[in-house]
């Protein structure tokens, strides 16, 4: 994450408004949230030019880092056809809300795309300081998805992100 100056004084706004959209992400599976994302991007500041948001329609265990992902609206680029985002290698941050669905009403699709997103994975939780005290867990298949849904978010992260 890059940090602006503390004076900025000689330096354009736009340029800053710029660096700042540059560095956040947006995924949500509804389009009608994700629109509204780019809304309130664009009312922070009503005068600047904002030529690209990194916002997505996607499902949030379809993110993998690193790859071009096509942004889900129809065509809102100024010179049409569909528009991109390229996805950093980490983030250092995530902010998220993630489903409450209870394991019972996912369907057979859901729990498949699940299961790929998390196969082979051991987590591992530092408690306290010490390196001593780390602990792994085994999550169960009776889960609900919002446990899935740390999960993929803690392998989107940088280390010691947050």
């Amino acid at each position: 994450m890059k940090l602006l100056p503390a004076d900025t004084s000689d330096i354009s706004y736009v340029y800053y408004n710029k660096q700042i959209l540059d560095q956040i992400y947006g995924v949500d599976i509804n389009q009608f949230p994700a629109h509204l994302s780019v809304i309130n991007i664009a009312a922070q500041n009503p005068k600047a030019k904002i030529d690209k948001v990194n916002i997505m329609v996607k499902d949030f265990f379809d993110i993998r880092l690193g790859v071009t992902s096509l942004s889900g609206f129809l065509s809102y680029s100024p010179k049409g056809g569909d528009t991109s985002v390229e996805l950093p290698p980490f983030f250092d941050v995530l902010i998220g809300n993630p489903p409450y669905i209870e394991h019972e009403l996912l369907g057979e699709k859901e729990k498949d795309l699940i299961k790929k997103v998390i196969e082979g994975e051991e987590i591992t939780i530092k408690i306290g300081s010490s390196t001593k005290n780390k602990n792994r867990f085994r999550i169960s298949k009776q889960s609900d998805i919002y446990v899935y849904f740390f999960i993929h978010g803690l392998k989107l992260l940088r280390s010691g992100g947050m």
